[in-house]
């Protein structure tokens, strides 16, 4: 009787009495994700993407600003270990340049380690994109770069110009 019970349970999910498979949960998810992109849709495309930009740009300028305190920070924190003080106004005033060239340097780093991401990603996607946009982007950016070329050296061959 206990046999035929357990079999009823495994091949009728929610089929056993006393609520013990019974999972109805309700799945308000969907609807959720419909409010949402209908709310996303009712803001213009151009504002949209300004807003995001503007997003983008402040995540960045945050990111910056604590790598940059970080950077001074951690000047202040070798500072009171190996003076054995709580000071923090000045050594934050003492090390401002030695603090300043290591976020220079880390920004440095972290940008030469972006670059070498995108490199070795672009090197890895170029041989999935076909032949005939490949030849496009090629040649288009090889405009773009004699463009670059030819108004550098025109900007240097006229050299400083006055309006006066």
């Amino acid at each position: 009787m206990v046999r035929n019970r357990f079999r009823c349970l495994a091949c009728k999910p929610g089929a056993g009495g006393d609520g013990i498979g019974d999972f109805n949960y309700p799945d308000n998810r969907r609807e959720g994700a419909q409010k949402f992109n209908e709310a996303i849709g009712q803001i213009p495309q151009p504002v949209l993407i300004a807003g995001i930009c503007v997003l983008i740009c402040v995540v960045l300028l945050l990111i910056v600003l604590f790598a940059w305190l970080r950077a001074r920070g951690r000047f202040i924190f070798v500072d009171r270990i190996v003076r054995n003080r709580a000071a923090i106004v000045a050594p934050w005033k003492e090390f401002r340049g030695e603090g300043n060239s290591f976020f220079l340097f880390s920004l440095f780093v972290v940008l030469v380690f972006i670059a070498v991401i995108l490199i070795a990603g672009l090197a890895l996607i170029v041989p999935f994109i076909p032949r005939e946009i490949r030849r496009n982007l090629v040649s288009d950016f090889g405009l773009a770069c004699r463009c670059r070329y030819l108004s550098l050296s025109a900007s240097l061959s006229l050299g400083p110009c006055s309006l006066n």
